[in-house]
């Protein structure tokens, strides 16, 4: 895949998860509220940056996990299943 391909597969990923994101917008501003109301109430500034980098490493790996979670499982299965036949 060259560099080109790889950028235009990105933006229209990028589009196309933003658009999701967008429909549920609604739950995601429910959460982000809950968020902010816990951890960003009375805090200077300073603390805000850090805990804005510390929650979006957290909720990064939360869908990783979340992600890798789903299609790991299945794979460990089949390995699991073809080792069985063997």
């Amino acid at each position: 895949m060259n560099k080109n391909l790889l950028i235009e597969e990105l933006e229209k990923l990028e589009n196309e998860i933003y658009l999701i994101f967008d429909k549920n917008k609604e739950k995601i501003e429910d959460i982000i509220k809950e968020i902010k109301e816990k951890y960003f109430k009375d805090k200077n500034i300073e603390e805000k940056i850090y805990y804005d980098f510390l929650i979006s490493e957290i909720i990064a790996s939360y869908f990783s996990d979340y992600f890798r979670k789903e299609y790991l499982i299945v794979e460990f299965e089949d390995l699991r299943n073809k080792e069985k036949l063997n």
